[in-house]
C-alpha cells in the first residue's frame, strides 16, 4: 500500500467512525436491585499423603448453607446505539447482603479408612457489610457487550466481564457427636453415630464456633439471546463461562485454635459457569422491570493451604484445601433511562 492509498484509507476510516459516532444515540439507565439466593459452599481439607494416607481423599468437610439470603444494591447500564440498531453496552452492578441467620453449617471428619467419626452442626449467620472494619458481604460485577439485532425481533449479545464477591460467615450455637478416642466412653475410635460417641449439646464447652470468609475474583465471557414477544415485553436467556477464578477462603476455629487462620488459595480454570433466564417489561418509555433466575456452579477445585498467625508469619499446613459452590439466585431490578 503506497502513501496515497494509506491517506485515502485513513480518511475513509475517520469518516466512517465520525458518521457512526454522530449517528449513535447514548442512553444511561440507573435503578435499584434486589435478590434472594440459596447456596451451598463446601470447605474441603484433604489428607496430607503421609502415614499411608491418600492425598486425594477428603479428611474434613464443612458445608456452609444459605437459604433465602437477601441482597440489595444499584445497577447501572450505558448503551450506545448506532443507526443500524446494534448497541455497545457497559454495565456495572453493586450489591450488599443483609446480616442474616442464613441457615446452618455442618462439620464432618473422616479417618483415612473412610470412617466418619465427627459430625457437628451450627447456626450460620452472615456478618453486617460494615462490621469490624472494611466492607464485607459485598459483590460487584461489570461487563462490556455488543448487542446485535436479529430477524423476528430477536437479539444476540456476546459479553465479557469481571466479578468480585466477599462473603463472611459466623457459625455459632453448635452441637455434635464426636467418636474420636479422646471423647468416647470406652477410649476407642467409633463412628460419630455410635452409642459410644460423645454428644455435646450446647456448644458451650467444646464447640466454640468458626468464622469463615470467601473472597472470589473472576473473569467471565458469555452469550445472551433475547426475543421481544410484545412491544413492551421480552424474554431472554444466557450462559457464562469463567475462564479464570481465584478464591481466597479462610476459616478461624475459635477456642483452642483462635490464634491463626487457615487460608486456602484456590484457582479454577474454566470450571465455573452459570445459566440464567428472565423477563423484561417496559412499564413506561423510561422505566423497565427486569426479573431473572440464575444458577451458578463453581466445581470442586483444590489449592495450597497456609496457616496465617496473628503474631505474624505464615506456615504451610502440609495439606491441600478445596472449595466448591452452587448457587440459585433470583434478581429483580427497576431501571430508569435518562
Amino acid at each position: 500500500m503506497n502513501r496515497t492509498s494509506e491517506k485515502c484509507f485513513t480518511k475513509l476510516l475517520l469518516f466512517f467512525l465520525t458518521v457512526n459516532l454522530f449517528a449513535a444515540e447514548f442512553s444511561l439507565s440507573v435503578g435499584p436491585r434486589y435478590s434472594f439466593r440459596n447456596s451451598t459452599t463446601e470447605e474441603i481439607l484433604y489428607f496430607s499423603g503421609t502415614f499411608n494416607t491418600d492425598k486425594n481423599k477428603v479428611c474434613s468437610l464443612l458445608e456452609w448453607n444459605e437459604k433465602a439470603v437477601m441482597s440489595a444494591g444499584i445497577g447501572t447500564q450505558g448503551q450506545l446505539t448506532t443507526d443500524s440498531g446494534n448497541s455497545f453496552i457497559f454495565s456495572a452492578d453493586f450489591d450488599f447482603t443483609f446480616p442474616y441467620n442464613s441457615s446452618w453449617m455442618s462439620d464432618s471428619d473422616w479417618t483415612s479408612s473412610g470412617i466418619k467419626f465427627n459430625y457437628s452442626k451450627f447456626d450460620c449467620t452472615l456478618d453486617s457489610p460494615f462490621s469490624g472494619g472494611g466492607i464485607k458481604n459485598f459483590s460487584a460485577e461489570t461487563y462490556f457487550a455488543y448487542k446485535v439485532m436479529l430477524p423476528w425481533s430477536a437479539e444476540i449479545q456476546p459479553r465479557f466481564g469481571f466479578s468480585y464477591s466477599s462473603v463472611h460467615y459466623k457459625a455459632r450455637n453448635g452441637y455434635g457427636w464426636y467418636g474420636s478416642s479422646r471423647w468416647t466412653s470406652d477410649g476407642k475410635l467409633h463412628p460419630w453415630n455410635s452409642p459410644w460417641s460423645h454428644y455435646f449439646p450446647d456448644g458451650k464447652y467444646h464447640l466454640a464456633g468458626i468464622n469463615y470468609y470467601v473472597r472470589k475474583t473472576a473473569v467471565f465471557t458469555g452469550l445472551e439471546l433475547s426475543k421481544k414477544l410484545k412491544s413492551s415485553f421480552s424474554v431472554f436467556a444466557g450462559a457464562d463461562l469463567y475462564p479464570f477464578t481465584f478464591v481466597l477462603a479462610a476459616d478461624r476455629h475459635l477456642g483452642s485454635r483462635d490464634y491463626y487462620e487457615t487460608c486456602d488459595y484456590v484457582y479454577n480454570i474454566c470450571r465455573s459457569y452459570d445459566f440464567y433466564a428472565g423477563i423484561k417489561t417496559e412499564l413506561s418509555s423510561r422505566v423497565t422491570l427486569n426479573m431473572n433466575l440464575t444458577y451458578y456452579v463453581f466445581e470442586t477445585s483444590r489449592g495450597k493451604q497456609l496457616l496465617e498467625f496473628d503474631e505474624g508469619g505464615t506456615e504451610k499446613s502440609g495439606q491441600d484445601g478445596g472449595f466448591s459452590n452452587r448457587t440459585w439466585c433470583f434478581t429483580s431490578s427497576l431501571s430508569y433511562r435518562f
